[in-house]
């Protein structure tokens, strides 16, 4: 369906690349991250069906709180114990159930958007239906926002400065790096955490 936007390839698959799991339970397209597929492409967020596209130069606000929500889903995922079936492919290091990853949400009071919208689409089984909903919203710990989290979020305001405000160019990912290192000062923008935080970003789609 097309109202359904690019949701609809991702509930039609059985499993889903554990790289791109944050994005969807926050409801926004993994193949179109934040910063593109270049430096060159725009910074934004662009929701799954399509209807809203959010950037940090018309609202840097609104940005950043979704994009937290994306980190802080990403972090917890990462510190959960995960028991159940998953594999992998010749693209992608882990996939795990959709089933699985949608009931781990609800397990962490994690609020899917576009579930309800699924289910009576008829895109997934009774099973999958959420319990009432939580008026609690999801938390990691404090230790889990203080690092990645509030890391990328300072990294993402430099590379914001840099790209839209300073319109700096840069011909390679290492120089891009020493030019933060020399111009910017801050927890989470030591050259081993840009490296890391890149090397991540390089293998998102």
């Amino acid at each position: 369906m097309a109202a359904y936007g690019n949701l609809e390839k991702y509930l039609l698959r059985d499993y889903w690349d554990e790289r791109d799991i944050s994005f969807l339970l926050a409801g926004y397209d993994p193949d179109k991250p934040p910063f593109g597929s270049c430096m060159d492409d725009p910074i934004r967020l662009s929701s799954l069906d399509g209807s809203t596209i959010i950037t940090p130069q018309e609202a840097p606000e609104n940005f950043f709180v979704e994009f937290k929500k994306i980190t802080d889903i990403a972090s917890i995922w990462e510190r959960s114990k995960h028991d159940c079936e998953r594999t992998s492919d010749e693209v992608a290091e882990q996939l795990f159930p959709i089933d699985y990853c949608i009931k781990w949400a609800k397990s962490k009071r994690i609020d899917i958007p576009w579930l309800e919208r699924a289910i009576k689409g008829g895109y997934l089984k009774e099973a999958s239906e959420p319990q009432a909903a939580s008026t609690m919203p999801p938390q990691a710990s404090p230790t889990e926002n203080d690092t990645e989290g509030e890391n990328r979020l300072r990294l993402i305001r430099v590379l914001i400065k840099l790209l839209c405000e300073e319109k700096k160019t840069f011909h390679s990912q290492n120089q891009l790096i020493n030019h933060i290192i020399d111009n910017y000062e801050g927890r989470g923008l030591g050259k081993s955490t840009l490296e890391k935080t890149f090397g991540k970003a390089n293998n998102t789609r």
